[in-house]
């Protein structure tokens, strides 16, 4: 079901009732008032009318924000939600301030059909509420949530009234009155706030919800084991648009950075409803700390690197940390120091070398030349291969490498001899 067709079942089966409920109500309270010269009763009618209209707006915007007028824009136009509930909030607040300066000071009557008429209202009222509930429930409305907690305080404030005019009704009075008439435009000062706190927010874009980002950081992480950079919520309406910021490991290509963030966007729209779209970007891992192997004919900072990877004598590895060399040792290759004849074994030699380099926690390496075998199980195991020069040495490649001088190599540099043999290589 499209969301322009749920809204419209939405509006027919839930919104429809509570409006009706909430004009019965504003129209028996400011009649019966009006007629019988009870003020608090008037201004309690003038108190559900405004409802009424709250909730009249809302569902306006809604309508605006379901439309496909809406679509034309990347963000739709959910903010409109914001600016109606605004707007009211302020002629609540207005309006709670005028009734009470003309109220306040003239003491009207009081009798029993008021009294039925104000407690009969509670029930409606409370229906009402119940409507606009499971409708902001249906449509993921925070808006329709808030008009229906909002008619639910004016139930509580219409049974403290209520409770006013009976004392009212039998003590006569002026200062239970007065009370009474105090309640009832508290009543109207609390509405206002309550609509419009919540949207000043948000046009603001200031969080309404303070653990909702921590909330989101930790399901992505805890789920996937990614690391979130950054994330910014943009609250509007009764939507919210995501933005995140991934880390992910420098080995991954174009379409790996893709898979993941589609698995991220799916995990999160899936776990929160309210949310309209996530928007990722992808940054590589900031490494403080790396390992780096390099190849030598003889080990020491300042000499020389080895061309070969598979067949060289010796491998320095260094500890980096926050681009400073913190430590180093010499390991040596047992294969580059004998002569393979067999011809099968040549070819593993840099598989061996790459197995060993991954034994000793090495997270990058740094080569001149290196064949298709070795390069392949060093990306296996998630070691980084860097583009090195011949006769630098490894405490200038190092700082070339944290300095960003050196290119990420994506394929290896030779092809191996058996692929230009193979005929010699395959079996009968």
């Amino acid at each position: 079901m499209s969301r322009e067709t749920l809204f419209r079942y939405v509006a027919v089966i839930y919104l429809s009732p509570a409006a009706l409920l909430l004009v019965c109500v504003a129209i028996a309270r400011y009649f019966i008032g009006y007629y019988y010269n009870v003020p608090v009763l008037i201004i309690e009618g003038l108190h559900a009318l405004i409802d009424f209209f709250v909730s009249l707006a809302v569902v306006l915007a809604l309508f605006i924000l379901y439309s496909r007028y809406a679509k034309r824009f990347p963000y739709g136009l959910f903010r409109v939600e914001d600016l109606v509930a605004l707007a009211l909030a302020v002629i609540i607040g207005y309006s709670g301030i005028e009734m009470l300066r003309d109220s306040f000071g003239t003491v009207g009557s009081m009798n029993y059909l008021a009294l039925i008429v104000q407690a009969v209202s509670l029930p409606l009222f409370l229906l009402s509420a119940w409507f606009k509930s499971k409708a902001g429930q249906m449509l993921g409305s925070p808006s329709l949530k808030a008009d229906a907690t909002h008619t639910v305080i004016d139930v509580l404030e219409s049974g403290a009234v209520l409770g006013g005019m009976f004392l009212y009704y039998m003590t006569q009075w002026w200062i239970t009155h007065a009370v009474t008439i105090l309640l009832a435009s508290l009543g109207l000062f609390i509405a206002a706030v309550e609509v419009g706190w919540d949207s000043f927010r948000a046009l603001l874009d200031l969080p309404r919800d303070s653990n909702f980002i921590e909330d989101v950081k930790k399901l992505v992480e805890d789920t996937l084991n990614i690391d979130v950079a950054d994330i910014k919520a943009r609250w509007a309406g009764s939507v919210v648009f995501l933005e995140l910021c991934l880390r992910l490991h420098p080995l991954y290509m174009i379409e790996d950075a893709y898979i993941v963030s589609n698995k991220v966007r799916k995990i999160i729209l899936s776990k929160y409803e309210f949310i309209e779209d996530v928007f990722i970007s992808v940054e590589p891992t900031a490494r403080h700390s790396i390992v780096v192997a390099i190849p030598q004919k003889e080990c020491g900072l300042d000499n020389i690197v080895s061309e070969h990877f598979g067949r060289s004598p010796y491998f320095l590895i260094i500890k980096v940390a926050n681009g400073i060399i913190r430590d180093y040792t010499c390991i040596s290759n047992p294969r580059g120091k004998h002569k393979i004849t067999d011809e099968v074994m040549k070819f593993l030699v840099g598989a061996d070398v790459a197995e060993t380099l991954k034994s000793k926690k090495v997270t990058d390496v740094i080569v001149v030349d290196i064949g298709e075998i070795a390069f392949s199980i060093l990306l296996r195991h998630g070691i980084v291969i860097w583009k090195g020069s011949k006769n630098k040495t490894p405490r200038i490649l190092i700082k070339d490498l944290t300095q960003g001088k050196l290119t990420r190599l994506k394929q290896p540099t030779r092809e191996e001899t058996w692929k230009k043999n193979r005929k010699t290589y395959s079996s009968p």
